[in-house]
């Protein structure tokens, strides 16, 4: 006879709960609970050469494959990406002229969202953020020119924040609520990071 082996009784929920906790006592306090972290405008230009020196080293058979007709290819993710950061900013320019004091609902929920896409979780364009979607017929060196010109946008504008700014909601997310000019700057940094697990799966699914 065999026997089933006997339910464990370690407790899997207590780890969810204890990151949870702690990601509400930082929302409380406004600041980062371990693992998260501001970033600099200097890292977020490496980031960003580091992706396209990655996507220059790529075939252009590679840059324009689609997996499915309806899926996007490696340069429209790219142009999604740079068209995120380039309506952002414009918004927070907007944003900068009304600003919002920060509530604990935003500080969650930017938490919340930066862990979603620091995750391999696949998420879909909200329906009233359809200006993010890609142009399908862009391509890699007209994409890279926009990205520079949005940078260079995104300097001019942060340059100009002063201390208590910094700290006021700019920009509504349509997900998490409210963010402050650096949490924008971290966003870029994840989005960025969520689209490089997309840019690996199309390229291994081009390569088979």
């Amino acid at each position: 006879m065999i026997e089933c082996p006997q339910k464990s009784t370690k407790d899997f929920t207590a780890p969810r709960v204890l990151l949870h906790r702690k990601l509400q006592i930082a929302a409380v306090i406004g600041a980062a609970p371990p693992g998260f972290s501001m970033i600099t405008f200097a890292e977020l230009e490496t980031q960003k050469f580091e992706l396209l020196s990655l996507l220059r080293s790529w075939p252009e058979a590679t840059l324009v494959y689609r997996p499915a007709p309806d899926a996007w290819s490696a340069t429209e993710v790219l142009d999604h990406i740079v068209r995120v950061e380039d309506r952002i900013t414009a918004a927070a320019r907007i944003g900068l002229k009304s600003p919002h004091s920060m509530g604990l609902r935003d500080r969650m929920g930017f938490l919340f969202i930066e862990r979603v896409f620091r995750s391999q979780r696949r998420v879909a364009v909200p329906g009233s953020a359809s200006e993010v979607l890609p142009d399908p017929t862009a391509n890699l060196e007209t994409i890279v020119q926009h990205w520079d010109k949005a940078r260079t946008e995104l300097a001019g504008f942060l340059k100009d924040l002063s201390a208590e700014q910094l700290r006021l909601g700019i920009f509504r997310h349509p997900v998490s609520g409210w963010m402050t000019a650096p949490q924008i700057l971290r966003f870029f940094s994840v989005h960025m990071h969520h689209h490089r697990f997309q840019l690996d799966r199309l390229r291994l699914a081009c390569e088979r």
